[in-house]
Order: structure tokens, then C-alpha cells, then sequence
């Protein structure tokens, strides 16, 4: 007779997934910012550095967010057709994150894989 037992930690496993997830994140959202930031564009300044990111978790999601804090935000960045020179541009969120997309996942993924790795329980 063979006797075979499993003691589940979902909870525990759960728990480290997803701080795993929330520092990647957290990291992402700053690649992002800072990739953001050399096609925001510029005048005086203050759309620049409005530029932030912010982490929220509902349940079991993490939700990064990168923004641009002023007025005029969304209407440069909804209008790529404005010429605004030395490499600056609309889409300056979503042109970024376009590019970057893949290499972002990636990171989380191996962040996950790590540490499920590593769990001794």
C-alpha cells in the first residue's frame, strides 16, 4: 500500500504571489514612467512633472497606473498630430507602453516564477 498526503498553503502561496506582483509592478510602472517622460511634452514643465504612478489592489488584482496630473494631460497626449518638437509627442503613455508591453509581462512572469520557487512550506 502506498499512502500519498498533500498539505495545501494556497493562502500562503497566494499572499506571496501576490506581493511578488505588486513590487514588479511597482518597478513597471516606474520603466514606464520614466520611458514616458522623454516624449511627454514639454514647455514649461508642469505636464512633466506631473508624471506618476500609483499601485491599488482589489482582491486578488494589482493595478498599476501611470498618469500625468494636469488640465491639459489627456489632450496632448489624444493628439499626436500637434508638433511639439525635439522628439516630444502625443501618445506619450501609449506609445511607450506599446514598446515596452512584452519585456513588462516578461519581468512579472519571472518575478512570479521566482518565487514560487522558493517557497519552503
Amino acid at each position: 500500500m502506498t499512502e500519498f498526503s498533500l498539505e495545501w498553503h494556497g493562502e500562503e502561496i497566494s499572499k506571496e504571489v501576490l506581493k511578488a506582483v505588486e513590487q514588479q509592478i511597482k518597478k513597471e510602472t516606474e520603466v514606464l514612467l520614466g520611458a514616458s517622460m522623454v516624449e511627454v511634452p514639454f514647455m514649461d514643465g508642469d505636464l512633466q512633472t506631473s508624471g506618476d504612478t500609483d499601485i491599488s489592489i482589489e482582491g486578488q488584482k494589482v493595478i498599476g497606473t501611470v498618469f500625468y496630473d494636469t488640465p491639459y494631460a489627456v489632450r496632448l497626449h489624444e493628439h499626436p498630430e500637434y508638433n511639439f518638437g525635439n522628439g516630444r509627442k502625443g501618445k506619450y503613455l501609449e506609445d511607450p507602453y506599446n514598446a515596452l508591453e512584452k519585456q513588462m509581462l516578461k519581468r512579472i512572469e519571472d518575478a512570479v516564477r521566482f518565487v514560487l520557487s522558493g517557497l519552503n512550506l
